[in-house]
């Protein structure tokens, strides 16, 4: 598990002390510890994602935890949450992999190398940031508000050898210190945040940063081309113009 020590109260940026498993902070405020897994969400704050709430149950209930118990075999070599989430974390390019992949798919980290800087991964999902930038030697942390698939990330960083940590965190309540990442990274998660929202997060990210750190977060242009390629191609799909495979329209 992460070092208490290196997280703070997501309410009131308060220390920790460590009791079995539950971390409480000097205001009184309590979190579980999912095997291992620090669960620091804000109950009362207003919902970003149906996950958050779904994760609280699933911390206090701790019966139905079927992403950590997965073990790989040769039969079996991709975690089945990663089989499911792959397109939803990955982008309409991984629709045909959904149930398929025989390899997880790591991307190369557009960054320099970590030289064991520390990386906070905002929307790690199942980890593939995560471990990119753990590779490229960054000590990496990677949050996400969603128990199960940080479960698996965890599981799948383990797998295939990667060291990283993983918490169950809210982008607009960041539990860890001032000053405390060298640099941020969120791929293709802030959009799905309101305007207000967003600045919560941001503002979150900025007070995490070290001095000298920066931060790379990516977002979809809604007037970049790709943007435009698949507004023209759903537009093309509903009058028929788009052809298949096989030259049939409506593919």
């Amino acid at each position: 598990m992460l070092d208490p020590q290196l997280l703070v109260c997501p309410r009131d940026k308060q220390p920790f002390s460590l009791a079995h498993t539950t971390l409480t902070c000097t205001a009184g405020h309590t979190y579980p510890i999912v095997r291992g897994i620090p669960v620091l969400l804000v109950a009362e704050a207003p919902e970003t994602h149906g996950a958050c709430g779904t994760s609280q149950q699933r911390a206090i209930k701790q019966n139905d935890l079927m992403e950590d118990d997965w073990r790989p075999s040769t039969d079996d070599p991709v975690h089945p949450a990663v089989q499911v989430m792959v397109a939803a974390a990955g982008g309409s390019l991984y629709k045909e992999l959904v149930g398929r992949l025989h390899a997880y798919p790591i991307p190369e980290i557009r960054l320099p190398s970590g030289f064991g800087k520390r990386l906070l991964d905002i929307g790690c999902n199942w980890g593939r940031w995560t471990i990119a930038a753990a590779r490229k030697g960054y000590q990496v942390t990677g949050i996400d508000p969603d128990l199960g698939a940080v479960l698996a990330a965890r599981r799948v960083a383990q797998q295939l050898g990667v060291e990283a940590e993983f918490v169950v965190a809210d982008a607009r309540f960041l539990p860890f210190p001032r000053g405390s990442y060298d640099q941020v990274f969120s791929y293709s998660v802030l959009q799905h945040l309101s305007k207000p929202n967003v600045e919560l997060a941001l503002r979150e990210v900025a007070t995490v940063l070290s001095d000298e750190g920066g931060a790379l977060i990516q977002m979809p242009n809604r007037l970049g081309v790709r943007s435009a390629y698949h507004q023209l191609r759903r537009m093309g799909k509903a009058r028929g113009i788009f052809t298949s495979a096989t030259g049939l329209p409506g593919s």
